[in-house]
């Protein structure tokens, strides 16, 4: 779904459990049809898939992006940003977007977090939704982050870089056949940007 401006801006004026509460209201009166269809992994090894192995990697990017995010913003002599760093995914994984963070001017960065298993290689793997791209193209503030990271509780994860979900429309499918809700996109490394968005 699409979170008014407005839900964005008293998001980075409160703290996480009242921005839980916000969230869980505007979830409540959004009509069905705008959930994410239930998300799966193509990319492990382990057959039948493994959700528990599928939830461990992308909470191992998802907590690796907030903790840059925190330290970035510490490095630039916001400290007082750092509490606003946000993993907004636990609170609902419809929102388009995994985790908030202030910029060091104070404005809200959407960071949808992929996290692929295995070494990089010449182009990321990722499943997006419908929902996250549509997010994405209608804030100029959303990013997708693309982490690496081993699969397992071992092991730490790698950000390998970021972009704006125009560099995802030419490996995304058309709708000549019908509508996509599901994409599976292989994303080129060189099309992401090193470091974390940075927004005025």
């Amino acid at each position: 779904m699409l979170v008014p401006t407005a839900a964005l801006l008293v998001l980075n004026a409160v703290n996480e459990q009242v921005a839980s509460l916000i969230l869980d209201s505007l979830l409540k009166s959004t009509p069905d049809y705008y959930a994410d269809p239930a998300p799966f992994d193509a990319f492990s090894t382990n057959s039948p898939f493994d959700l528990q192995s599928h939830h461990l990697l992308g909470e191992k990017g998802e907590l690796l992006v907030v903790n840059e995010c925190i330290q970035e913003l510490v490095s630039l002599g916001r400290e007082d940003l750092a509490p606003r760093v946000q993993r907004v995914s636990l609170i609902s994984p419809s929102l388009g977007f995994d985790v908030v963070a202030p910029s060091r001017h104070g404005n809200a960065r959407l960071l949808e977090v992929k996290t692929q298993s295995g070494p990089a290689t010449s182009s990321f793997r990722l499943f997006l939704t419908r929902n996250e791209f549509e997010v994405g193209r209608r804030n100029s503030s959303w990013a997708l982050m693309a982490c690496v990271a081993p699969e397992g509780p071992g092991g730490s994860a790698q950000v390998l870089g970021w972009c704006r979900a125009a560099a995802l429309l030419p490996y995304l499918p058309a709708d000549a056949a019908g509508r996509w809700t599901e994409a599976l996109v292989h994303l080129p490394i060189s099309n992401l940007n090193a470091g974390l968005p940075g927004f005025l």
